[in-house]
């Protein structure tokens, strides 16, 4: 008795199908989110109708890399950030105000967040960056 192969239309079935992409999109979609972060280190190229070219930036990335908190330099910043000073970028991020957070504010930090930051220990200095408005400028919060 030889049986005869049944052809593929037969062996595959419309669910099954439905099934594997429910599953394997958003876990493509995630791989995907995580292989371009890693590959562009979290820095794209983004233009606007309102603010032109510029540079958007993942905090969240930025703030991945290790740095020594007591003697480290401007030189132990990988490259890749260094080569934003002066450009203009996009960050979005959370505000951490010292002291009072009423009035108008000059200066405060910029976090990827504060309640999802620093989860493997106290929060290092390249969780934060230092933000101050422009001359003639207020930050109402």
């Amino acid at each position: 008795m030889s049986e005869t192969k049944r052809p593929l239309s037969e062996r595959i079935n419309l669910r099954m199908v439905i099934f594997f992409g429910v599953i394997l999109i958003p876990i493509g979609y995630m791989v995907y989110l995580f292989a371009d972060t890693w590959r562009t280190h979290g820095i794209w190229d983004a233009s606007d109708s309102r603010y032109g070219n510029y540079k958007k930036v993942d905090l969240k990335a930025m703030s991945m890399f290790q740095l020594n908190q007591f003697s480290a330099t401007d030189v132990d910043i990988p490259a890749e950030y260094r080569a934003l000073e002066g450009k203009r970028v996009m960050l979005v991020g959370e505000q951490y105000l010292r002291g009072s957070s009423r009035g108008t504010q000059l200066e405060f930090d910029l976090v990827y967040s504060i309640a999802k930051c620093c989860f493997s220990g106290p929060p290092q200095i390249q969780h934060f960056v230092k933000c101050k408005s422009m001359p003639g400028k207020n930050i109402e919060t």
